[in-house]
């Protein structure tokens, strides 16, 4: 490859994230619904008719995010993202109860990890052509496998157990 090419080729890229980026998370305003899944150690335990909120505010830099579980009563989490830096797809989770989590935007991925009375969970919204596929995984940080102790060049390696996991492919509605 000649010089021109690998310039070409690293704009070419940089086009595409720069408008993936700045796609996000306007071009998902809408109500996504599906069943959400949650699987256990034994294997499937549920699965729940859920939806996905993402609406304008008036505020800029702000969405409703709004997660509904459709069980006897919903199970209505009214949240709100809220852009921190476009530029490096950093936002945050603002569940209006002195929660704030942070989430980031990477390749048509929203993520967020945080941990909760020692358990470590990750969120994941994966946004494809006409579905956002979520993901939640959750796990106690208290019992790590401990490995690479032997190994002078680097930290011990801490894996951590994944108990429980859910996943659900909302649509538009």
């Amino acid at each position: 490859m000649n010089k021109f090419t690998i310039i070409f080729v690293f704009y070419f890229f940089a086009v595409i994230q720069t408008h993936a980026q700045n796609s996000f998370p306007d071009k998902w305003i809408g109500t996504w619904e599906g069943d959400i899944e949650i699987h256990n150690q034994t294997g499937l335990a549920t699965t729940i008719p859920m939806s996905l909120s993402i609406q304008k505010t008036d505020s800029a830099g702000r969405w409703d995010w709004t997660l509904i579980y459709h069980l006897e009563n919903d199970d209505k989490r009214e949240y709100e993202l809220v852009e921190i830096d476009r530029e490096t797809g950093h936002y945050q989770i603002d569940e209006k109860n002195s929660i704030i989590l942070d989430a980031y935007w990477r390749g048509q991925t929203l993520i967020s990890r945080f941990s909760v009375s020692n358990s470590l969970i990750i969120a994941n919204y994966h946004f494809w052509e006409e579905e956002i596929h979520f993901e939640i995984f959750a796990g106690d940080m208290a019992t790590p496998t401990i490995t690479g102790l032997e190994v002078k060049e680097i930290d011990k390696i801490q894996s951590f157990p994944i108990s429980v996991m859910q996943k659900a492919i909302l649509k538009k509605k």
